[in-house]
């Protein structure tokens, strides 16, 4: 068993962008039509915590990501549309 991670979710409208998400589900389809992974092999995540994004990001910087005070700096390098809905859920 190979196992896939992979959501639908993962799956969002963010405009143009050098990584269009939709290569996710393309790719997950295609290992499934040639038979590589089966259905069962897709395992799919659940959202990380937030001490599991302590572990690689400070207190002060995933505060500000769960307020919506990052500087225009923080929102450029995450290449990511960066709100406060947006991000709530995970931090």
């Amino acid at each position: 068993m190979i196992p896939v991670v992979y959501a639908a979710r993962y799956r969002i409208d963010i405009g143009l962008h050098v990584f269009p998400t939709l290569k996710f589900e393309l790719v997950c389809r295609r290992l499934l039509e040639t038979g590589v992974v089966q259905p069962s092999d897709i395992v799919e995540p659940q959202p990380a915590s937030r001490d599991d994004l302590a572990l690689v990001h400070t207190s002060d910087y995933l505060t500000r990501l769960h307020d919506g005070t990052l500087s225009v700096d923080e929102q450029a390098l995450l290449e990511l549309p960066a709100s406060p809905r947006s991000w709530r859920d995970f931090v």
